[in-house]
């Protein structure tokens, strides 16, 4: 439900943002390490750290509202 969002809103951001999935039954330890408790969970990384976690699922304007708030944060480092 939620990879068209991913796909079509990563999209529109490629040229300032990487958009990478995760399996968390194959890098378990990276999702126990993050907190992940379900799917679809979104953690966006600045820098190499995380910095914004959103569990569960999100309509196309919220991901888009997410990912502007991310790239916001971004720039006022």
């Amino acid at each position: 439900m939620f990879d068209p969002i991913f796909r079509q809103v990563g999209e529109r951001y490629r040229d300032v943002a990487n958009f990478v999935k995760a399996d968390v039954e194959q890098f378990y330890h990276l999702a126990a390490a993050l907190g992940v408790m379900g799917t679809p969970t979104t953690v966006a990384f600045v820098g190499g750290q995380p910095v914004e976690v959103a569990p569960g699922f999100m309509t196309a304007p919220q991901f888009k509202a997410f990912v502007e708030s991310v790239l916001g944060y971004a720039r006022c480092r």
